[in-house]
């Protein structure tokens, strides 16, 4: 089972100072491009509602390849290419805690992972990829997590798109829920269950990590972005979904041994740390990135309700869970 790559950070490592950003349309339109520099064998991936044309094979992007021929794509150069790395962040990658180096200069981001490759994202979202093990136009694994992790954060971003620690499940309403918490809260256990279940009227929509986005009114969960923990036939049922779901509660998971569940609705205030607390890759954004995060974040949390769920593992815990959740 593959891992993802996971950076260490909380709310209280983050400069919550207001910085110009450039805005979507500042962007090279709704896609983004990979290049390794050999500019051949182009081929299309939909992720996040996103276009991300690449001329090396993504293995873990293979349930959202486009079909059909892609345009003629021309490779980019990408913006500041040169510019140093001034920051290093701890991170759990390729199985084991390794310095990750960031750099940032006019809104471009460089990351580099000793044994992955550097990863050049500039302000349209071109990512350029260095010195990466690639076999046969294939991305070597480590290369790749680092790519759809910090990297794949980082271009997102630059889309007014985010992404989050979570689950989330999905009813026939096509209504999302998400249970946001830390490793070991139990957001992988509700998500499967919940869709497991006989009868269920939930379907898994997230194992690990959801993007979001919001329009100021509504939050909204994009599907169609890679698990790297879940089997072929889970993606399978998540490509079923819409591309687009409305969020309609956020709950941020604890344990607690005395059984529960148990939930407690969050303030606006409280609602919008939990979406910093369990952003992704937040720490290779930059001040730049951050404070489009923290935007996101004040908007996202006044769009929607949120709760904190204390419960345990006990499968009488989940059923409730369930028929709570049954009744929102």
């Amino acid at each position: 089972m593959r891992s993802r790559t996971e950076l260490i950070g909380t709310e209280s490592d983050l400069s919550s100072t207001r910085t110009d950003h450039p805005r979507s349309e500042d962007a090279a339109g709704l896609s983004l491009q990979i290049s390794t520099g050999s500019g051949q064998n182009w081929r299309r991936y939909m992720v996040a509602g996103i276009a991300i044309d690449s001329d090396v094979t993504i293995e873990s992007l293979t349930a959202f390849a486009a079909s059909g021929a892609i345009p003629l794509v021309k490779p980019l150069s990408p913006e500041n290419p040169d510019f140093g790395l001034d920051n290093c962040v701890r991170g759990w990658t390729g199985g084991a805690w390794r310095d990750i180096n960031v750099g940032h200069v006019g809104g471009a981001t460089k990351i580099r992972v000793e044994g992955a490759g550097t990863f050049v994202v500039d302000r349209r979202g071109l990512i350029s990829v260095h010195d990466a093990r690639i076999i046969d136009g294939v991305l070597g694994d480590f290369a790749e997590e680092v790519l759809l992790g910090p990297c794949l954060a980082a271009a997102l971003a630059k889309h007014r798109i985010f992404l989050a620690h979570a689950s989330a499940v999905a009813n026939s309403a096509n209504e999302a829920v998400l249970f946001a918490g830390n490793s070991g809260t139990g957001k992988s256990t509700i998500a499967r269950v919940m869709s497991e279940s006989a009868g269920a009227s939930w379907t898994r929509v997230a194992d690990d990590i959801v993007a979001l986005k919001t329009d100021g009114t509504r939050l909204t969960c994009l599907t169609s972005f890679p698990q790297l923990k879940l089997d072929a036939r889970s993606m399978q049922d998540i490509a079923t979904l819409p591309d687009q779901l409305h969020v309609k509660a956020v709950y941020a998971a604890s344990l607690d041994i005395r059984g529960g569940p148990m939930q407690t609705r969050l303030s606006t205030a409280e609602l919008a740390t939990q979406f910093v607390k369990h952003g992704v890759g937040l720490r290779v954004l930059g001040p730049v990135g951050i404070a489009a995060h923290f935007e996101f974040a004040t908007a996202a949390s006044a769009a929607i309700c949120g709760y904190r769920l204390s419960w345990s593992h006990r499968p009488d815990a989940l059923w409730a869970l369930e028929k709570a959740l049954n009744s929102l």
